[in-house]
């Protein structure tokens, strides 16, 4: 997906909580599948588009909007922290298996969780 058309989607996200959007509403709006409309809430989310807003995809059902309230933003961070270190958490079982499996050496190890940013 080329600047052009991203711009296109991150300028469809209206800005404030009180306008959130749903999945159903963006799939309708960009003719998209929900996993379309998923994989560009990702692309949106990690584009810096030049602006100070941040995309809040949050996991409360509140929606997605756009915002550049410092309250939110931090409470968004941490959300998405919390999230990142979930996902995490079976790295360290992981790594001790695979240390144990080759008599003590780690394959490729590349992330612990106390390699992560914590809240």
């Amino acid at each position: 997906m080329n600047d052009r058309e991203l711009l296109k989607y991150w300028n469809d996200i209206p800005i404030g909580a009180k306008n959130a959007v749903s999945y159903e509403e963006l799939s309708v709006k960009w003719h998209r599948t929900y996993r379309g409309v998923r994989k560009i809430l990702e692309l949106l989310s990690a584009a810096d588009t030049g602006d100070n807003y941040i995309l809040i995809r949050s996991s409360h059902g509140r929606g997605f909007f756009r915002t550049k309230d410092r309250r939110l933003i931090h409470r968004y961070r941490k959300e998405v922290i919390n999230r990142a270190n979930n996902v995490l958490k079976p790295l360290d079982k992981i790594y001790k298996v695979q240390a144990r499996i080759a008599g003590g050496d780690v394959p490729n190890k590349q992330m612990t969780l106390n390699d992560t940013f914590m809240c």
